[in-house]
């Protein structure tokens, strides 16, 4: 076969290649889907709507996505790494972990008082199935692992059980989760200053407890 009758593979397009574009629309998709997502649900938000809100036909929706489920891990997925991205520099930037504390939460509210990144990280993923509960479960269980294993060893040594450090990195999450659900639920009545101090007597609390075991 002549070149001239071959297909021209990864041919550029307004200076990009096929894979670029496809990844910018998929980005694209994402983007709208965190909108609509975040601002109406995702039981309420069709494949048609989110092609609508991100200028593009259902064609380029399904290059990328099998279906609206796997749109909205994608989704969460982005929001929580952008999270853990963040939290993970104001790690390094603590000088103690008083700082690591009030630093980390204000990093947390921040991320929180954006009502998409919110809604869907809290709320939306929650209940659509067991996959994506497993995404969520695995996710909560990693942020959990990184607070308490900051909290027990960045101060001092401790000697309790891993599975029980585990778990109660597991409860201190659930517990800044509702507080975060609350505010935003509450249209951010409190200030997010209000918000990080309550938070931080729970962390001090735990600091404390950890130092006495």
């Amino acid at each position: 076969m002549s070149s001239s009758s071959s297909p021209m593979l990864g041919k550029k397009y307004a200076g990009c290649s096929s894979e670029e574009r496809q990844k910018l629309r998929q980005q694209q998709i994402i983007a709208a889907g965190i909108r609509l997502f975040g601002s109406q649900g995702f039981h309420n938000s069709s494949v048609r709507a989110i092609c609508s809100e991100a200028g593009l036909t259902s064609r380029y929706f399904y290059e990328s996505f099998e279906s609206t489920e796997a749109l909205l891990i994608a989704c969460y997925q982005q929001l929580m790494s952008g999270f853990r991205k963040e939290l993970l520099q104001t790690l390094k930037e603590s000088t103690d972990i008083n700082d690591f504390i009030n630093k980390g939460l204000y990093c947390f509210y921040r991320e929180v008082s954006n009502p998409a990144f919110a809604q869907i990280t809290m709320l939306e993923v929650l209940g659509i199935s067991e996959s994506v509960d497993a995404i969520h479960m695995n996710q909560t269980r990693s942020f959990g692992l990184l607070m308490i294993d900051t909290l027990a060893t960045s101060r001092f040594p401790v000697s309790v059980p891993r599975a029980r450090l585990e778990a109660l990195g597991y409860s201190v999450c659930g517990a800044m989760a509702f507080s975060a659900i609350d505010w935003m639920k509450s249209g951010y009545k409190l200030s997010i200053d209000d918000v990080v101090a309550n938070s931080r007597m729970i962390l001090s609390g735990v600091v404390g407890q950890l130092g006495a075991l």
